[in-house]
């Protein structure tokens, strides 16, 4: 089995990231900064792209000339088209490839050429459904590699802007605490802060419902609306994240909401990247009287290469919350909202027209004091208890006083009847 590699150990950890988008390759670039700063690292990151020539571009250019053009790459990150070749002896590999393209043979050559017991760190954004219900792709990859533990990175983060060093931060959402000095020590830079939560689920989660909402801020700008407008449907957006998560996750904690995983990506989701870019152009087209467009039209005439999938997120995400039941479906107006404007005609507007929230405050103010989940209320039955008990037990060794003799004591002789 073996032991993992501390930080600061003698033993030298290799890094290779797998994935040679835009995204991947920005990381790289990132994280070989800290390779070459450490001593616990080897300076190398290797950076697996599935395109050979591609990969040849990058190592004799030294930039990623078709997915993050105009970024010159340092000379430490060296491309590699053979994946078993990129992944030899790697102690900590980083995946990110798009969720459409994670397959089994990514992680049988990770567990035949990466080091044994190696470090895994997820950066892809999705869910995958399974009878009716979510999974997270990171159980998915825990199972094909064995049982070897997977953290997640996700925050707000363009990699235009990583790669230029712009000023963000990262949500490191790790299961076991001693994965998280390493990882940040791999990740962490002055300009990218990187949070550690030990909620790998919640991070991941925040990721992966994200684009939903985005979706609701392109339908907002198509339309036209304020600035008001938009930050509504940002917040509820981010309280139905919430609560998807919680229906099907109860584990997952509120906090992790406000991390750079949850809050801040959902901002800049909703204020800019290419779900938004699409959803704007499907809602202004459709609120100038035209037909509805493919949504594969708009992916190709706006993205090119580049993939939305966001649409097919939708889908998963309705699915799994229609299959709870109509009561279930009645907390998600927003979600269902924007599901029945891109697939059933229903109009853009019909974004802005949600539901009272009373209803919903009443429910949740009811168990507050213990929190708000499935045991909330019996904990409070039982509070109220143990409460009685114990005020039951005081009255009975207290010394009466005179108000409480006068209510324990005896009721007085009816009167005799009358002659």
């Amino acid at each position: 089995s073996g032991t993992f590699m501390p930080i600061n150990s003698k033993l030298v950890h290799r890094v290779c990231v797998v994935g040679g988008g835009s995204w991947g390759t920005a990381v790289a670039k990132l994280v070989s900064e800290n390779t070459e700063r450490w001593p616990e690292f080897e300076p190398l990151v290797k950076l697996w792209v599935h395109d050979a020539a591609l990969a040849a571009t990058i190592n004799e250019q030294h930039e990623n000339t078709k997915y993050l053009p105009g970024v010159k790459m340092p000379g430490a990150v060296v491309a590699e088209a053979d994946l078993s070749a990129a992944l030899s002896l790697a102690t900590l590999v980083i995946i990110a490839v798009p969720h459409e393209f994670l397959h089994g043979e990514i992680f049988r050559k990770i567990l035949v050429g990466g080091a044994a017991n190696c470090r895994v760190c997820s950066l892809v954004k999705g869910l995958d459904v399974v009878d009716g219900r979510p999974a997270l792709v990171t159980e998915r990859m825990r199972r094909d590699l064995l049982g070897l533990d997977v953290s997640v990175l996700m925050g707000a983060n363009i990699a235009a802007e990583v790669a230029a060093g712009s000023f963000c931060e990262a949500t490191l959402g790790v299961r076991t605490a001693e994965d998280g000095p390493v990882w940040q020590r791999v990740f962490n830079r002055p300009w990218f802060r990187v949070n550690v939560v030990m909620d790998a689920t919640g991070v991941e989660l925040c990721a992966a419902l994200k684009p939903i909402v985005a979706i609701g801020g392109g339908f907002c700008d198509g339309l036209g609306c304020g600035a008001n407008t938009k930050a509504a449907i940002v917040r509820v957006g981010l309280e139905e994240m919430r609560r998807f998560s919680k229906l099907f996750f109860p584990h997952v904690r509120t906090a992790t909401f406000f991390e750079a995983c949850g809050v801040a990506e959902v901002v800049v989701s909703a204020y800019s990247g290419r779900t938004r870019r699409c959803a704007e152009a499907f809602a202004r087209e459709v609120a100038a009287g035209g037909p509805a467009p493919n949504w594969a039209a708009l992916e190709l005439e706006l993205l090119g290469d580049q993939k939305l999938p966001a649409m097919h997120r939708l889908r998963e995400v309705m699915e799994c919350v229609r299959a709870q039941g109509p009561r279930a479906q009645a907390r998600f107006p927003l979600f269902s909202a924007i599901h029945a404007i891109a697939f059933h005609g229903a109009p853009p507007s019909r974004v802005l027209k949600l539901p009272e929230r009373v209803a919903w405050r009443q429910r949740t103010l009811r168990p507050s004091l213990l929190g708000d989940g499935p045991l909330a209320v019996p904990l409070l039955l039982l509070v109220a208890a143990v409460g009685g008990f114990v005020l039951a037990v005081a009255l009975s060794h207290a010394a009466p006083g005179p108000l409480l003799q006068q209510l324990l004591a005896p009721p007085p002789p009816p009167p005799p009847p009358p002659p």
